[in-house]
């Protein structure tokens, strides 16, 4: 299955100044500020119930420390801000879950410090453990909430040249429900907390959001619409220990602090920012034609191969609904125009299912070796870990086992390199030492006898 890059105005922008990022990181904080500038477009909102996600509460004297010493995010935004967004981490850096911090309703000058933390419906028990780990003495109790329900709000659409006004001051009528402003993207709209005893009744949803559109059973509208912006959420598209906070754009998303002080995993990441190198990035895909998926397969999608026009795996899907998906991809192989092969692991086996190429041949101009290669290219498909210094041709090894029945063999013992094309006069020829020379390149008999004055003794 085809992709295309989805030029997406909420995440595309800066994606375009990544190689500039990549050389001095300040350059990305310029684009970051200038993204975020932009208003929400004109039309009806739509509601969707966000039916798989929950709330973990922490309270208590302590709690304001608890989370400053835990997550990503300054929690001295609260003083300007009702939510916040932000991850919490492993020791080694990677991403535990993500998550939106609240100021719980119902909150008392007595009782001040008292936070709804929504995430997963299956990371809140491990959230609530994690952060019962790290509890020790503080002031803190940690709990299960299940007091709210979680909707969210927003303006589907990719224009973001109308100027609506987008104010984070809704009037919420009678109090009954609670309405925040999205701290990741203006274009995510809001999030509205109601209580369980309100799940029935919409008409409250209907006075804040006239004319919205109510998706109270899925919230595939909203993921959808979130996938077109790039922005992951949840354990899908966060896997547990399997990506880094920068990786996951939570830099762009206003979800990381680097003016604060220590928490879990901050070296990795203030490092990362610092040095200004981030070779992957959380990206918005689009598909030219949905895939069809039957029983199983649906698991297998789950880090199913991204790969390139060369056969190189540029990346890893993190979620799909319909034709739109988001992946981690590495940003120098996608930045060249071109299409992307979505490449799925067949169910109930390891292999890959690739697309079937068509056979390359290989003819020595000096000796005639006349044969059928595989690839040509850098990196060859079968070789993953190879990289050659030019462009060479290359076939699988027909007297190796197949990878599954010797897993311990290096992978440069799967390939045979046939040969390339001179440097200079671009003649095809085999690696024998009777055809070829190789410094830096690869250059005929011919052409190396007539310059063998130019290379060095040795």
């Amino acid at each position: 299955m085809l992709l295309g890059r989805f030029i997406s105005s909420a995440i595309y922008y800066p994606h375009r100044k990544w190689p500039a990022a990549l050389r001095q990181n300040r350059t990305l904080v310029n684009s970051v500020r200038r993204l975020h500038q932009s208003n929400p477009v004109h039309g009806p909102f739509t509601l969707a119930a966000l039916t798989e996600r929950k709330f973990v509460r922490v309270q208590g004297t302590d709690s304001v420390s608890f989370l400053q010493g835990l997550m990503t995010n300054d929690m001295r935004h609260f003083e300007h801000s009702g939510t916040v967004y932000a991850m919490f981490l492993r020791a080694n850096g990677r991403v535990f879950c993500d998550t939106l911090l609240y100021k719980r309703p119902g909150a008392t000058e007595q009782e001040p410090h008292d936070y709804l933390l929504e995430c997963d419906v299956t990371v809140a028990p491990r959230l609530e453990k994690h952060l019962k780990l790290y509890r020790l003495r503080k002031k803190v109790q940690v709990t299960l909430d299940e007091t709210y329900r979680v909707w969210a709000a927003f303006k589907p659409g990719t224009d973001e040249s109308d100027d609506s006004p987008g104010s984070s001051n809704l009037i919420c009528p009678e109090g009954r429900l609670h309405v925040f402003k999205d701290p990741r993207l203006p274009r995510l709209g809001y999030r509205v907390l109601s209580s369980e005893q309100q799940v029935e009744s919409k008409e409250p949803l209907l006075r804040i959001f006239p004319g919205a559109e109510l998706s109270a059973d899925t919230a595939v509208p909203y993921t959808v619409f979130r996938y077109s912006l790039g922005v992951g959420e949840g354990e899908e598209n966060l896997p547990d220990g399997k990506c880094f906070p920068l990786e996951c754009n939570c830099d762009l998303l206003h979800g990381v602090s680097f003016h604060k002080g220590c928490y879990i995993g901050q070296e990795l990441t203030a490092r990362t920012y610092h040095t200004g190198v981030i070779r992957k990035r959380l990206m918005p895909l689009v598909f030219d034609e949905p895939p069809m998926l039957t029983g199983g397969d649906s698991e297998a999608m789950r880090d199913a191969e991204i790969k390139n026009e060369e056969g190189s795996v540029v990346g890893k899907l993190r979620g799909l609904v319909g034709n739109r998906g988001i992946g981690l991809l590495r940003i120098e192989k996608v930045l060249p125009e071109g299409k992307l092969t979505l490449h799925v692991a067949e169910t109930g086996s390891s292999s890959v299912a690739t697309e079937t190429h068509p056979l390359i041949p290989f003819r020595c101009d000096l000796c005639g070796l006349n044969e059928n290669c595989d690839y040509r290219g850098r990196r060859p498909p079968f070789a993953s870990k190879i990289e050659f210094p030019e462009e060479c041709y290359v076939m699988r090894d027909p007297f190796a086992p197949p990878p599954q029945a010797a897993p311990d063999k290096p992978s440069s013992e799967y390939y045979l390199l046939l040969g390339a094309d001179c440097n200079l006069c671009q003649r095809t020829v085999c690696k024998a030492t009777e055809c070829s020379f190789f410094y830096g390149a690869t250059f005929c008999r011919r052409c190396s006898l007539d310059r063998v004055q130019e290379f060095p003794l040795e």
